[in-house]
């Protein structure tokens, strides 16, 4: 915070008086670092994740990439329980520390298959590898579970009320240009070298995102009142966070926004998994080509990251989570008729952009709905959301590579957003005194379980 000095006269004695005068953007900086930080462990990541079912299945592994991300978000939904006292325990700065290392330890694995020659994929070399990848995968499974919930901890902790959705807007921004800087830096190593040049380049990106969190400071106050702040730093025992996650749960506001929550991982598994499939089918897999493609997916996720924030300040959450589910029925659309046309057109770089856009625009003001709403709560809530949420992307990355044609998959998604956005709309968003009184009370502290 920053001081003015000022003075007050009292006959001969004259007396300093420092008047407080708050910072109009306090945690600023923590937000930017956090951005940074997440900007380059998921440059390494994300462009991984888009291309795994494809990098794979090219060195002679089949299904191993969708079977690795089923893996991935079935231990992240299963870990976020224990994930979530482990944050509490030991803060948010190392937790992002740990959580961060296991999305290298991912990335060095594949590092595997991309030198398994022939005769390995004839012996039982092929087997080890597979198991080695399974197992790390579990490995940033757990680790993501880590990772996320602190992120949403420290975020709460950095922002004010009125500063939510633009310093969430802030956040995914910044995240989500790694989808741009990791796709260029794909096509250009995946054209110009090996699989095996592009795992180790992206390896050293996520450890550099590692150390960034290093540079984190301890949050200055947000503004929320003292009983929310002790609430909220309280260690609990796993027992009390695992009856928190289950009272909060049953909460009718959380309940309505259950469905739109499963609808970012159904949403991520198709971006993620059906989409690039079917780029695959009219260009033979050519890796550059779809490389390029998701470069457009990039674009959109830091559109929608960078606008929808301020969006969700100045029209409302609700009004925000309409327009994100408008971009996933539009992705989904223009999805067909790019793959319908048969060729490499122009509709699959804006279908590419619209998923970018839609799932960026979705997850930012769902996650400032729940830190405003749950105040108290944070960690249980964000434990909720990343666990619901693994829940959709397993349940996509399981079925997806059963089902031959992908165009009901697309246009049930289509129903089920509108369905849950629908939903979601319905939630009380009273004012926070209010909401406070209702919601905030710690669930743990009583026998009840709050309801609106």
């Amino acid at each position: 915070a920053e001081y003015m000095g000022g003075y007050v006269f009292g006959g001969s004695q004259k007396m300093v008086v420092c008047v407080k005068e708050p910072r109009r953007y306090p945690n600023l900086f923590n937000v930017i670092i956090l951005g940074f930080a997440f900007l380059l462990i998921f440059t390494g990541y994300n462009t991984t994740q888009n291309l795994a079912t494809h990098l794979l299945s090219d060195e002679g592994f089949d299904k191993l990439g969708f079977y690795s991300l089923a893996t991935i978000y079935a231990v992240l939904t299963l870990g976020n329980f224990s994930a979530a006292y482990i944050v509490k325990k030991i803060g948010p700065k190392k937790s992002l520390i740990i959580g961060g290392l296991g999305y290298s330890i991912f990335i060095g694995t594949l590092l595997g298959p991309a030198s398994c020659s022939e005769e390995c994929l004839a012996s039982s070399g092929k087997t080890v590898i597979t198991a080695f990848v399974i197992l790390a995968s579990a490995i940033i499974g757990f680790g993501a579970a880590i990772l996320w919930l602190a992120q949403g901890e420290f975020a709460t902790q950095c922002a004010a009320e009125s500063l939510r959705g633009l310093y969430s807007g802030l956040f995914w921004g910044l995240f989500m240009f790694s989808q741009i800087i990791g796709n260029l830096v794909a096509a250009f190593l995946l054209d110009a070298f090996s699989n095996q040049v592009y795992f180790i380049v992206m390896l050293t990106v996520s450890l550099l995102g590692v150390g960034t969190f290093a540079f984190l400071r301890p949050p200055v106050s947000n503004g929320q009142s003292q009983q929310d702040t002790e609430e909220a730093n309280r260690t609990k025992s796993f027992k009390e966070m695992f009856r928190g996650i289950s009272y909060l749960v049953l909460d009718r506001r959380m309940l309505l926004l259950l469905p739109i929550i499963l609808s970012t991982g159904v949403v991520l598994s198709l971006y993620a998994g059906v989409f690039p499939s079917l780029v695959d089918d009219v260009t033979n897999k050519d890796s550059k080509k779809l490389a390029f493609v998701m470069l457009a997916l990039g674009v959109g996720e830091v559109v929608g990251g960078l606008s929808c924030g301020k969006l969700s300040d100045l029209v409302g959450k609700k009004r925000s989570m309409l327009v994100a589910g408008m971009f996933v029925v539009c992705a989904s659309i223009c999805s067909i008729f790019a793959h319908k046309g048969g060729s490499y057109s122009v509709l699959f770089f804006i279908a590419a952009f619209l998923w970018g856009l839609s799932d960026s625009s979705l997850q930012a003001p769902i996650m400032a709905i729940l830190g405003s709403v749950f105040t108290s709560q944070a960690i249980e809530a964000f434990a909720i959301f990343k666990l619901v949420q693994s829940v959709g992307s397993v349940i996509g990355f399981l079925v997806w590579p059963e089902v031959s044609d992908k165009y009901p998959i697309l246009y049930a998604s289509m129903a089920f957003t509108i369905i849950s956005v629908s939903l979601a709309t319905l939630v009380d968003m009273t004012p926070k005194k209010v909401k406070e009184d209702r919601l905030d009370e710690p669930f743990l502290a009583g026998t009840r379980v709050a309801s609106a």
